[in-house]
C-alpha cells in the first residue's frame, strides 16, 4: 500500500470512528434508544419490588358514587386522608390538587379537609399535596398546604415521540432551588435516600401495585371499619390518583407488565413505580459519562474490519459483534440497574459499513431529501399516503370529487367562556375536540382543521369511502353526540352543566386538493356544498335539531337510518330552499 492510500486509509478510519461516536450520541438516533429500551421492559424481568405502595384509584365505581365534580371531593378526600391514619399507612400522595375553596357553598366542606390534614399531622402520616408546576401551573390552596406535610409536582416530561419513559424526582427553579416530585417529596418524608439530581427511567417491567377502590375505602372509613383499614393499609405508601380512562388523566407509555401491554398508563400508576423501585432500591439509572468515551474504540475497531477484510465477510463480523457486544453489553448492564443507551453502541459497529456503500445511496438520499422538503408542506397521514399511492395526481391544485362534508360548532361557546378561566377554557376544549376528533376518525373521515370551537371534517376524501361517507358522516354525528352526553356528565367545564353542539351534514361535488403554493400547501376542500354544509349547521339552533342533514346526504345514506323531515328553509346564498332532515337515533329524537 502506497503512503498515499495509507494516509486515505487512516482518514476513512478516523472519520468512520467519529462519526459513529458523534451520531450515536445524537437526538436524530433517540428512536433507536426508546425501540430497544421499550423492548427491554417488555422482555426482561424487573429484579426486584418493594410491595410497599397501593393505589387508592378513583375508577368508574368512585365516580358514580360521588356525582360532584372532583374540586368540590373536599369532603371525600378528607374521608381518605383519615382512612388512611385509621388503617396506618406510612404516607399518602394526591394526585389531585384541591386549588379551589368551597366556603361560598358550605365552609364545612374546607373545614373537614383542613381538619384531616391536621390530623394526619399529628398522627405521623404524611400527606403530600400534588400541584402543577408549569407556567400556567396550579396549587393547593395555601391552607391546606399548610396543615400538609408537604408538596411535589405532578408533571410529567415525555420523550420525543410523546412517550413517558424516565422520571425527574427533582427540579430547579429560576432562582437555582430544588423541589420534588411527588414520589420525591414521599420518599423525602419517608426517610429513603436518592440523588435529587437523578432522572431515573420508569421500571414498566414492574407489574402494577394493589388498586383499592377510592369509594370502597371512603366507605370502610365511614362505616369505621378499622380492621379492614389496617389490613390493606398498615405500613403502607398510599398514592390517591385517577384510574380510569373517562377522567383523561393518562399517558402514552411503552407496552409492558405494567402497561398490561397497553400503550398507555395512568399518570398516578408512574408515580406508584419509582416509588416502587425506589423503595427496593432498584432505580434504573443512566450510564456514567464515561462509558460513552468506549464507544470510540468500538468505531475504530468495526472501521477497521471493512478496511482491511471484504465487504461481505467484513459485514458478518461486524453484525455478529454488534449481537454479542451491543446488545449484550446493554443486557448485562440492565442487570446492574444501568440503561444504556443503544443508539452509540450500534451506530458504531454498523457506520462504517454505510460509508462503503456512499456512492451507491447518494441517488436515493437526494431523491429522500427532494420527498422530505414537499411532505413538510402537509399536515396530514392521510394526505401523506394519497401521494405515495397516487404520485401521478401530485399537483399545486386540487380536484372535483363528491364526497361528504360535516361542520360542527359548540352553541352559544363565546358566551359561556367569559364566565370560566382561560384554563378551563383551554383544557375543556382540549378534551372535547379529542373525543370529537376519535370519532371522525374512527368512521373513516379525515378531520381537515379546527375552527375556533368548531370543526370542519371530510368524509370520502383523500380516503374513499361507500355512499359519497354520507353513512360515515351520519355515524361519526351520532357518536359525537354520544360522547358529548359523556363529556357532559363527567364536567367538561366547571360551573357549566352542560353543553351543546350543532351538526351540518351535506353530500355534493367540492374541489378537493392542494392549495397555496410551492413553499407551503394546505390540503383543503371548497366549494359550494362547504359552504352548504357550514349553513345547515347554523340552522341546527334555529330548528332545535342537533343533528341536520341535506336532502342530497339523506338519499345517499341507504337502509338503516331514521330520519325526520323538519323543513325547507332559506340559506343565505341560494335562491332555492333546502330540504332539511333530522337524524334520529335508534329511532328516538337526540336529548
Amino acid at each position: 500500500m502506497s503512503q498515499r492510500q495509507q494516509i486515505y486509509a487512516l482518514l476513512i478510519l478516523l472519520i468512520a470512528a467519529s462519526l459513529g461516536w458523534l451520531l450515536g450520541r445524537a437526538p436524530l438516533f433517540d428512536h433507536i434508544n426508546y425501540l430497544v429500551q421499550d423492548h427491554l421492559m417488555a422482555h426482561t424481568t424487573a429484579a426486584s419490588r418493594s410491595s410497599e405502595v397501593v393505589i387508592i384509584g378513583i375508577d368508574d365505581a368512585t365516580s358514580e358514587a360521588f356525582p360532584e365534580p372532583i374540586v368540590m371531593w373536599h369532603r371525600y378526600l378528607a374521608g381518605v386522608i383519615e382512612g388512611a391514619v385509621l388503617g396506618e399507612a406510612r404516607a399518602l400522595g394526591i394526585d389531585l390538587i384541591p386549588a379551589i375553596s368551597l366556603d361560598w357553598l358550605d365552609p364545612e366542606l374546607d373545614r373537614a379537609l383542613f381538619r384531616a390534614l391536621r390530623l394526619a399531622q399529628r398522627s405521623d402520616v404524611a400527606v403530600i399535596l400534588g400541584y402543577d408546576s408549569g407556567e400556567q401551573g396550579k396549587a393547593p390552596l395555601r391552607k391546606f398546604q399548610m396543615a400538609a406535610s408537604g408538596l411535589g409536582y405532578l408533571n410529567l416530561w415525555p420523550d420525543r415521540d410523546g412517550m413517558v419513559r424516565s422520571y425527574r424526582l427533582t427540579q430547579l427553579d429560576s432562582e437555582g432551588r430544588r423541589y420534588p416530585s411527588l414520589a420525591g417529596a414521599l420518599l423525602q418524608q419517608n426517610g429513603q435516600s436518592y440523588d435529587p439530581e437523578a432522572t431515573p427511567y420508569i421500571d414498566f417491567r414492574l407489574s402494577p401495585p394493589p388498586i383499592i377502590s377510592m369509594q370502597e375505602l371512603y366507605q370502610r372509613q365511614q362505616a369505621g371499619d378499622v380492621t379492614w383499614l389496617q389490613q390493606h393499609l398498615a405500613g403502607k405508601t398510599l398514592l390517591l390518583g385517577i384510574t380510569t380512562r373517562a377522567l383523561h388523566d393518562h399517558h402514552t407509555a411503552p407496552p409492558s407488565p405494567a402497561t398490561a401491554g397497553e400503550s398507555w398508563i395512568y399518570g398516578v400508576m408512574l408515580h406508584a413505580l419509582t416509588l416502587e423501585a425506589a423503595y427496593a432500591d432498584a432505580l434504573l439509572r443512566p450510564p456514567p459519562p464515561w462509558l460513552g468515551w468506549l464507544v470510540f474504540p468500538v468505531a475504530l475497531l468495526t472501521a477497521l474490519l471493512f478496511l482491511r477484510l471484504p465487504p461481505w465477510r467484513a459485514a458478518a463480523l461486524v453484525l455478529l459483534f454488534a449481537a454479542l457486544l451491543a446488545l449484550g453489553v446493554v443486557y448485562a448492564l440492565l442487570y446492574q440497574r444501568l440503561l444504556i443507551p443503544a443508539a452509540p453502541l450500534l451506530t458504531a459497529i454498523l457506520l462504517p459499513g454505510l460509508l462503503t456503500g456512499l456512492q451507491r445511496y447518494m441517488v436515493e438520499y437526494q431523491q429522500f431529501r427532494r420527498l422530505q422538503r414537499y411532505f413538510k408542506s402537509y399536515v396530514s397521514p392521510e394526505v401523506m399516503r394519497e401521494i405515495i399511492d397516487h404520485p401521478e395526481d401530485l399537483s399545486l391544485g386540487g380536484s372535483t370529487v363528491t364526497a361528504t362534508i360535516m361542520f360542527t360548532d359548540i352553541r352559544n361557546f363565546t358566551t359561556l367562556s367569559e364566565r370560566m378561566r382561560p384554563e378551563d377554557v383551554v383544557a375543556g376544549l382540549n378534551r372535547y375536540f379529542a373525543a370529537m376528533t376519535h370519532s371522525v376518525i374512527e368512521h373513516g373521515g379525515y378531520l381537515n382543521r379546527y375552527l375556533g370551537d368548531g370543526i370542519l371534517a371530510i368524509f370520502g376524501a383523500p380516503a374513499r369511502l361507500p355512499h359519497d361517507g354520507a353513512a360515515a358522516a351520519v355515524e361519526s354525528a351520532l357518536e359525537m353526540q354520544r360522547r358529548l352526553r359523556a363529556l357532559n356528565r363527567s364536567g367538561l367545564f366547571p360551573g357549566i352543566e352542560a353543553i351543546e353542539i350543532g351538526i351540518g351534514i351535506h353530500t355534493g361535488e367540492a374541489i378537493v386538493g392542494n392549495i397555496g403554493c410551492a413553499e407551503k400547501m394546505d390540503y383543503s376542500i371548497i366549494g359550494d356544498a362547504v359552504n352548504l354544509a357550514s349553513r345547515i349547521e347554523s340552522k341546527t339552533k334555529e330548528l332545535v335539531s342537533p343533528i341536520l342533514i341535506s336532502e342530497r346526504t339523506k338519499q345517499r345514506l341507504g337502509e338503516g337510518y331514521l330520519t325526520e323531515f323538519v323543513g325547507s328553509v332559506h340559506v343565505k346564498g341560494r335562491e332555492q330552499a333546502v330540504n332539511l332532515y333530522q337524524v334520529l337515533d335508534r329511532g328516538e329524537p337526540i336529548p
